[in-house]
C-alpha cells in the first residue's frame, strides 16, 4: 500500500500562507495530534527558539488556526482546530480539531516526539487507511477493533467505528504491522494496555507479524507494562488466572470435605466442585493438591504460580507471531495538570510581552 509522503501532503498547506518547514510541521500536527508545543516546533525545524518560532506561532494564532492554552509551568499548548486546513488534507471532521483533556492531550503530545524522530515515516492514522491496508492484507473486517456509538436523537441509531484509539501504525517488510501504545495516565496505564490488547488480539491473531512498541515518557520506568506485554505474549487469552482460580476453589473445598469442615457449602459448591473434579484428576493434579496443603493459608495464594507442568496449561496458546519494545521519550508530560480555558481574543493573537510564549 503506498502512501504519500509528508513532503508530497505539506505542499497543500503553503497555499495558506506558511513555509515549506511550517506546512511539513502543521501537516504532522494535523495528521497525529492536533496539538502540539513550542518546543516540539523548535525540535522539528532543528533551531532554537528565538524570531522564527514566535513568527509561526503568531502567524497560526493570528488567522485563528489555532488557540493557545495554559499546560505547566510556563508553557502554552497549542490546538490546530480550523477546518480548512484539516479539509485541505481530506480529513475536515477529524476529531483532533475537538479539545481533549489533559491526559489525552499527554498521550498525543508523546506521539507527536516519537514521530517527530522520523517524520518521513509513512504511519496510517486514519480510519480509512488503516482499513485499506488490512483489507490489502486480505484480514476480514470481522477481527478489526472497533467501538459502536449510539446516536444522541435516537437510541436506535449506531455508529460503528473501527481502530478508536487512532494511534499510527505502520507495515514494515521486517517487523509487520508496527503498532505504536503512548503511555496512558500514570495508575491506570495496566488497565489501559489490557483494554488496547483485548481489543486488538483477534487482530493480532490474523497477522503473520505484529510489533507493539510501547512509547513512555522519561521518569516512568516501563517494567511493569513489560511484564504485562510479555503475560499477553505468553498467555493472550487470560487462561492462566482463570486455571489458577479454578484449582484454588477446587482445592479448598476438597479440603474441606476431607477434613469434614462443610458448614457453609452450598449445593452449587459441590456441584462446581465435581466438575472441577473431572476437568483436573490424575497425578499431576495430586502433587499439586498435596503441596498446596503442605503450605500456611497466608503461602497458598501464591502457591500456584507455575502450572506449566499440569496438562490443563496445554489450553494456553502463546501469541507467537507478537513482539514488544519500549521507546522511552526524553520527556515529561502534565498527564493531569494541563488545564484549557476559552480561547480569548488574547489567547488568539498575544503580544511577546504577555510571556504566552515563554
Amino acid at each position: 500500500m503506498l502512501l504519500p509522503a509528508l513532503h508530497e501532503l505539506a505542499p497543500v498547506l503553503e497555499t495558506f500562507g506558511y513555509n515549506p518547514i511550517q506546512s511539513r510541521f502543521l501537516t504532522l500536527v494535523i495528521l497525529h495530534t492536533g496539538v502540539f508545543l513550542r518546543r516540539q516546533y523548535c525540535t522539528f525545524g532543528q533551531g532554537r527558539r528565538g524570531s522564527l518560532d514566535h513568527v509561526f506561532i503568531r502567524k497560526l494564532l493570528a488567522s485563528r488556526h489555532a488557540t493557545a492554552s495554559p499546560y505547566y509551568a510556563s508553557e502554552r499548548l497549542y490546538h490546530v482546530h480550523a477546518k480548512p486546513l484539516y479539509a485541505a488534507l481530506h480529513r475536515p471532521d477529524d476529531s483532533h480539531r475537538r479539545r481533549a483533556n489533559a491526559a489525552l492531550c499527554a498521550q498525543r503530545l508523546l506521539t507527536l516526539d516519537y514521530v517527530l524522530t522520523a517524520p518521513e515515516q509513512p504511519y496510517l492514522t486514519s480510519e480509512g487507511d488503516k482499513a485499506a491496508l488490512f483489507t490489502e492484507l486480505d484480514v476480514s473486517r470481522d477481527v478489526w477493533p472497533a467501538r459502536t456509538f449510539r446516536g444522541r436523537a435516537s437510541s436506535a441509531d449506531t455508529t460503528t467505528r473501527y481502530f478508536p484509539e487512532k494511534f499510527p501504525l505502520y507495515h514494515s517488510p521486517t517487523d509487520g504491522t508496527v503498532f505504536l501504545f503512548p503511555h496512558a495516565i500514570p495508575g491506570t496505564a495496566t488497565e489501559a494496555l489490557d483494554t488496547f490488547l483485548a481489543r486488538y488480539l483477534p487482530l493480532f491473531r490474523a497477522l503473520p507479524r505484529v510489533m507493539l512498541r510501547y512509547l513512555h515518557p522519561a521518569g516512568l520506568p516501563p517494567e511493569q507494562t513489560l511484564r504485562t506485554l510479555a503475560r499477553f505474549q505468553r498467555d493472550p487469552d487470560r487462561r492462566l488466572p482463570e486455571l489458577r482460580r479454578s484449582l484454588r476453589r477446587t482445592f479448598s473445598v476438597r479440603e474441606r470435605l476431607e477434613s469434614r469442615h462443610t458448614h457453609g457449602l452450598t449445593l452449587a459448591d459441590l456441584d462446581q466442585h465435581r466438575l472441577d473434579q473431572a476437568r483436573f484428576h490424575g497425578a499431576p493434579y495430586e502433587q499439586t493438591y498435596a503441596a498446596w496443603r503442605r503450605l500456611s493459608p497466608e503461602n497458598r495464594y501464591r502457591a500456584l504460580v507455575d502450572l506449566n507442568a499440569l496438562p490443563a496449561a496445554r489450553e494456553v496458546v502463546p501469541l507467537r507471531q507478537f513482539s514488544f519494545c519500549a521507546h522511552t521519550v526524553p520527556y515529561r508530560y502534565a498527564f493531569r495538570r494541563a488545564q484549557f480555558t476559552a480561547p480569548t481574543r488574547e489567547s488568539r493573537c498575544p503580544s511577546p510581552r504577555q510571556g504566552v510564549f515563554s
